[in-house]
């Protein structure tokens, strides 16, 4: 019994009866969709040893993208004469003994049909019900896409961007766009440079995250979007506007995206990682600026900046006073005194990542799932003696839908996230040194107590609980102080 057509991934089913005709129901039908690209494939037994398959490749996006797909075949029943229709496609095409991709360029609103015809052995088409996967969907940034697509097409040319990529696929040479600026420095420097990536955690961003992808697509090879349990279309106007989606079934929190990104980054083979906020307040503009100092500096991380030279962020004093607040307990917490080593925004949101520091973070079992991720970066970072460089970069507050959390009580997250982590980091500083004091302030009153028993004979009792109380808390914070000192000494090995 044959299946019945899978057409519950799309709006309707008269466009595939348009081009199927009335033997729609006459063979398998299967279909898959990833970021606005769908992909339908039809198997049909033309006669006994003929069977036909019929691929059809749909754009819904606004933008030229390229697509990667693949299909499986039953390799024993096939003999490798298949025949291409239109002729012109074969080149799109890499037929192997158990499967069939294809790597080609879509246009937007672009329908493309391809039919492969196979001499078999028996006309089993049941062996050919297999839903293709859509391996990559990503933006297409060339000025010339002809290698890729049916017909030259004028694409999206982003700021620097060159074709020195090649991709070797059914034996013809394509090129895909990165920054040519980028991968010039990274030749010159006879590195190895994986992808740039953009990665923007959103939570309920629909408002934004369309523009801000938009506008990040081309500066970046990819633009990755980690969509943390919106309630809203977050995650489709994402992919509409041309970012790879990961979506989170459930809000974990902002730590929590960050570390989906590292993950995936990591898995990618990614050279540098920038990360921004998807409510349009960073500007992309700044992400080549970020890169370049990553790449001259060798630093590990870059961060944009609120504070320095280059920014011109109108900040709202009352976010002015609680970042420098949290700026200033930030640093002394890592143990950075002098002022000229102070990192000047520890909270920016806007940084950039080499392939150490994403390889690093990704396995950091340190990095809470809230906004003091933020803060716990920078810590593993210190600890890791990892090389941090700023540049001066403006962030937006007049956007349609800023950050909607609460500043105090996101002030009482940070500083309290601060306070957990310098308590694990220096627990002789935090817990050994005040309960030092304690103890020695309360023998200090135990001996004023036992001093004025003896001259009049008289206890005071009131001297002598707070003496015994003091000097407990005193020892107690002495006693855990060397525990925890213990305990770090022996994980952090």
């Amino acid at each position: 019994m044959k299946p019945e057509p899978d057409v519950s991934e799309f709006e309707t089913f008269d466009h595939f009866q348009t081009v199927f005709g009335d033997s729609l129901g006459a063979f398998g039908f299967f279909a898959i969709e990833k970021q606005g690209v769908r992909v339908t494939k039809s198997v049909r037994a033309v006669d006994e040893q003929t069977i036909r398959l019929i691929f059809v490749i749909e754009s819904t996006r606004e933008i030229p993208v390229e697509i990667v797909f693949s299909d499986q075949l039953p390799s024993s029943s096939v003999e490798w004469n298949p025949v291409v229709q239109p002729k012109d496609e074969d080149k799109f095409w890499n037929v192997q003994t158990d499967s069939l991709s294809c790597h080609r360029l879509v246009e937007p609103d672009e329908t493309v049909e391809t039919t492969h015809q196979f001499s078999v052995q028996h006309t089993d088409e049941t062996a050919y019900y297999s839903r293709p996967v859509i391996e990559q969907v990503t933006v297409a940034k060339t000025t010339e896409s002809s290698d890729l697509s049916g017909r030259s097409a004028a694409v999206p040319n982003g700021e620097g961007s060159d074709l020195t990529r090649q991709i070797t696929n059914g034996g013809a040479q394509r090129s895909t766009p990165r920054s040519a600026a980028i991968r010039q420095t990274s030749r010159m420097n006879g590195q190895s440079s994986g992808p740039v990536i953009a990665a923007l955690p959103a939570y309920n961003e629909e408002s934004m995250i369309g523009q801000t992808v938009s506008e990040t697509t081309s500066y970046v090879d990819s633009v990755l979007v980690v969509d943390d349990g919106s309630h809203d279309e977050t995650a489709s106007r994402a992919a509409k506007a041309g970012a790879e989606v990961i979506s989170h079934d459930y809000n974990r929190g902002y730590g929590a995206a960050l570390q989906t990104i590292f993950t995936e980054a990591r898995r990618r083979n990614t050279e540098h990682l920038v990360i921004l906020d998807s409510d349009g307040q960073h500007d992309p503009s700044d992400i080549p600026r970020l890169i370049k100092t990553q790449q001259s500096a060798e630093a590990d991380i870059v961060i944009g900046s609120r504070f320095i030279e280059g920014s011109e962020t109108d900040l709202p004093r009352y976010r002015w006073l609680g970042i420098t607040i949290v700026n200033l307990l930030t640093n002394l917490s890592m143990g950075v005194i002098h002022p000229n080593n102070h990192i000047s925004d520890t909270q920016s949101g806007f940084r950039s990542y080499n392939r150490r520091a994403i390889d690093s973070l990704a396995e950091a079992d340190r990095i809470g799932e809230q906004m003091g991720a933020s803060t716990d970066i920078l810590h593993h970072a210190h600890r890791q003696e990892y090389l941090i460089e700023e540049v001066g970069s403006t962030v937006r507050y007049d956007v349609d839908n800023p950050s909607c959390h609460n500043p105090l009580l996101h002030g009482y997250q940070l500083v309290r996230n601060i306070l957990r982590t310098v308590e694990y980091e220096r627990p002789i500083l935090t817990l050994g040194f005040p309960g030092f004091v304690s103890a020695f302030a309360g023998l200090g009153l135990g001996y004023l107590t036992l001093h004025n028993t003896v001259q009049t004979g008289t206890m005071l009792a009131d001297l002598a609980a707070v003496s015994i109380f003091t000097t407990l808390v005193g020892l107690l914070f002495c006693v855990t102080s060397v525990l925890l000192h213990t305990f770090k000494t022996v994980t952090d090995r």
